[in-house]
This record gives structure tokens, C-alpha cells and sequence, in this order.
């Protein structure tokens, strides 16, 4: 009994999955027969354009137009109105390399004035980024993120600019943890 009852439970769940199948099939059968419908209008209106085209051709004289091959240029002159001609240079200017005091910096703290700073903090002593925080976070107090990112980057700048030079660097979690000094003025 209990077999049975097995196999007729699985024959009907197999009817229901296949029936649902069909109605599915059955639904996107009848999508794509509108579809190609839609698309045989379009065509017969399409053919009967081509046909009014071919039509108003054959009113045209057939002869050939026979074009002399022109170059790009040409082209333009001829479609667009003539342009004046530009003035003669005499040398093209240099391409400037933005300098490092061009370059762009934090708002707030210039340079220099960081630089003065450290100058009157550290005189001609060793200093740590984690210092050069404490001594932005006095002037413009905020977040020490922030504060540190900036001080990182400053430092980068006056190292670039030769105001302060690394001393030494020892290696830590993630990086490096840099020491510097100072250049005598």
C-alpha cells in the first residue's frame, strides 16, 4: 500500500511539472507568434516604402554622377565656410612643471608656517609624524585622522621641498615609521 501510494504521488507531482511546463511554453509560443506578427506589418510596410523609393529612382535619370576623389580636407572646404588662417607663431611656448610650492596643499597651514612651527617646537631636534599630528591638532583642532593624513602628507611635501630630511626609519605594522630633522636655515 505504501508503494503505491509513492508511486502515485510521484506520477501526479511529475503531471503537475509537466503540465506547468506546457502552460509556460504555451504562453511564450503565443508571445513569439504576436511578435513575428508585429515584425511581418513591419516588413510589407518596409517593402511597400522600398517600392514608392524604387518608384521616384526610376522617375531619375539614370546616368552615373561621376565624382572627382576628393581628400579630407577638401571635403571640409567645401562643406563647411572658409576660415581664416590662423596667425604664425614663432615658437610654441614650454610646458611649465608645476613647481612644489605650485602644487596644490591642505587648506589651513601653509608650508612655511608649518615649517616655522616645527622650527619653534623642535628646534634643531628629532620629531615624529605622531608629534607633527600633536602640533596640527593645536593649531586647527578636528580629528586626529584627518589630522594625521594631513600631517603624512605635509611631511611628504617639506621632505620633497629639502626643508626636513628623514633621519632614520624603522620598520612597523603596516609601514614605516620615519624619524626626521629639520635642515638648518
Amino acid at each position: 500500500m505504501d508503494e503505491n501510494a509513492k508511486r502515485e504521488t510521484r506520477d501526479r507531482l511529475i503531471m503537475e511539472a509537466l503540465i506547468g511546463r506546457r502552460l509556460s511554453t504555451e504562453k511564450e509560443m503565443a508571445r513569439i507568434t504576436t511578435e513575428l506578427e508585429n515584425l511581418r506589418r513591419q516588413e510589407s510596410v518596409l517593402t511597400e516604402e522600398v517600392r514608392l523609393l524604387d518608384e521616384i529612382l526610376g522617375a531619375v535619370p539614370s546616368t552615373p554622377i561621376v565624382r572627382p576623389r576628393m581628400e579630407p580636407e577638401q571635403v571640409h572646404t567645401i562643406l563647411s565656410p572658409p576660415m581664416p588662417a590662423p596667425e604664425p607663431q614663432t615658437q610654441p611656448p614650454a610646458p611649465q612643471v608645476p613647481t612644489v610650492d605650485e602644487k596644490r596643499r591642505r587648506k589651513g597651514l601653509r608650508r612655511e608656517e608649518l615649517a616655522d612651527l616645527l622650527r619653534k617646537r623642535f628646534g634643531e631636534g628629532e620629531f615624529s609624524l605622531d608629534q607633527v599630528v600633536d602640533v596640527l591638532l593645536e593649531v586647527e583642532p578636528g580629528d586626529r585622522r584627518k589630522a594625521y593624513h594631513a600631517a603624512w602628507r605635509t611631511c611628504g611635501i617639506l621632505e620633497e621641498a629639502k626643508i626636513i630630511q628623514v633621519i632614520s626609519e624603522t620598520p612597523s605594522g603596516k609601514g614605516v615609521r620615519k624619524v626626521y630633522k629639520l635642515k638648518p636655515a
